[in-house]
């Protein structure tokens, strides 16, 4: 008479795999421990290069000659703090009509009247986004009539 386990073929595939089970539980458990290792260097990776690692409160700072100029007018901007911390960092002036110029200090004509905002960028991204700065050094209105 044959025993019930060789009737049963697929009984022996069985019993291998369940006494696999648990090395393949321990893997699963590697393998989620390495996935949050991972996520968490990668947050903290994306963290500092979003804020270019500076960590303190920026001293960039600029100033405007004019609030309200007419058409055709000049408008200038200086830097009135530090230069950024980095060789790393493209400052730039964005003069809210599409006009961006190099820098932190600039002149520019407006040719339309409206209002408009005169914003510094670190890298192509707004400063007061960046880094932590107080966002009128960074920001400036100047209306145009």
């Amino acid at each position: 008479m044959k025993r019930a386990s060789q009737n049963l073929p697929h009984m022996n595939m069985i019993k291998s795999e369940l006494h696999e089970l648990p090395l393949k539980v321990n893997n699963f458990k590697r393998m989620k421990k390495s996935i949050i290792i991972i996520s968490f260097l990668f947050a903290v990776v994306f963290t500092s290069c979003r804020n270019n690692n500076w960590g303190q409160r920026g001293n960039i700072c600029t100033s405007i000659d004019k609030t309200s100029v007419q058409t055709g007018e000049t408008v200038s901007v200086s830097s009135c703090g530090d230069e950024p911390p980095s060789e790393y960092v493209e400052t730039e002036l964005d003069w809210g009509d599409g006009t961006i110029t190099s820098g932190l200090s600039g002149s520019h004509n407006y040719s339309s009247a409206d209002t408009f905002y005169i914003k510094v960028l670190m890298n192509g991204d707004y400063a007061a986004d960046v880094i932590d700065v107080d966002e009128s050094k960074v920001k400036h209105e100047v209306i145009v009539q």
